[in-house]
């Protein structure tokens, strides 16, 4: 390598000696060839000698080459002024866990260090099941007038019907669940949005309804039976919008929702 000649200089430079080699090279074969038209032998002879193994000729072969070597060293000249560059190690913080442990974190602890715990199923197909579900059962008094349909928002029903939401989290606990999910998938302002209930009193309505419901119904069955604790784990979906692409064919940069919004709505 000359002098001060960086890699992909010298990728480069090879490239194109090896074309412009490859080049003269045909450039003698061909003039060595039969140039009469009579018989298969010229023509096969000839075409043996300009191309590479029946491919691509090899001085094509040659000038990709050197072409994709000058684009490599043009982008090393234009995005890093030929200067090696190195990015900056960052410096990992240790993990520390600022909220406190609650004593049932020990319980559960306790428990998954003796055996395999079991949490819930779907909640969503198991409301499906109750097929006398009317807008009326969304709507309860709570939201009697309000001005968008409410069937399908599940969530509601821990408010409007905890008697069904209720009987499917004892399903799943009779059925050997350790731990249920509050029926709050959808408890955000953006997912209630479709609904036009993404007002924080709504939304908090549902988480709160939500969590009172679950605890009561674990405890219930903890009653039953001491020797087997139940737990609640609360449950947040991951809304109907994304952060990683866009909903515009058109603009692959547009978002429709940022980071702290999903955050602070959530």
């Amino acid at each position: 390598m000359a002098g001060g000649e960086s890699t992909t200089q010298e990728i480069a430079r090879v490239a194109v000696t090896a074309s412009e080699s490859s080049s003269s090279k045909s450039n003698e074969r061909s003039m060595m060839s039969p140039s009469t038209s009579s018989g298969n032998a010229g023509k096969k002879h000839e075409k043996s000698s300009n191309s590479n193994g029946g491919g691509m000729p090899a001085v094509a072969v040659a000038s990709l080459a050197a072409a994709g070597a000058g684009a490599l060293y043009y982008g090393y000249k234009k995005f890093f002024g030929g200067k090696t560059t190195t990015t900056p190690i960052p410096k990992y913080m240790p993990w520390v866990d600022h909220l406190p442990m609650s004593d049932t974190y020990d319980i559960l602890e306790k428990i998954m260090k003796e055996r395999i715990i079991v949490i819930d199923g779907a909640m969503g197909t198991s409301i499906q099941k109750y097929k006398s579900l009317k807008e009326e059962d969304f709507r309860g008094e709570q939201w009697k007038n309000h001005t968008h349909d409410l069937k399908g928002n599940n969530d509601l029903l821990v408010v409007t019907r905890p008697d069904v939401i209720g009987e499917i989290h004892g399903g799943m606990l009779e059925g050997g669940a350790d731990i249920i999910e509050t029926n709050t998938f959808n408890g955000t302002t953006i997912s209630q949005a479709d609904y036009e209930l993404q007002d924080l009193k709504h939304v908090n309505l549902i988480n709160t309804e939500g969590a009172k419901l679950a605890k009561r119904v674990c405890a219930e069955w903890t009653a039953k039976t001491p020797n087997k604790p139940r737990f609640v784990a609360g449950a947040i979906g991951p809304t109907n919008r994304t952060l990683s692409v866009s909903p515009s064919v058109e603009n692959p940069a547009y978002r429709n929702c940022t980071y702290d919004e999903v955050v602070r709505r959530t």
